[in-house]
């Protein structure tokens, strides 16, 4: 079902890190970035994902739907 997957590797992450991924929708879009908590840093950014349509409504954390 993915159809489309890009983004853009802006930091590099260490082993034993904590990797944060904030999600929100866009007109078709599901956008994303992650960043490391223990620095603060943002380590993905400009991530875009679409989903072919099945006509079922999936739930992502926090209530956002796709």
């Amino acid at each position: 079902r993915l159809e489309f997957l890009g983004l853009r590797f802006s930091a590099p992450v260490y082993p034993g890190e904590t990797i944060q991924v904030d999600l929100w929708q866009d007109e078709s879009a599901i956008k994303f970035t992650a960043i490391v908590l223990e620095r603060g840093l943002k380590v993905l950014d400009q991530g875009i994902a679409r989903i072919k349509s099945t006509g079922q409504t999936l739930a992502v954390d926090g209530g956002a739907q796709i």
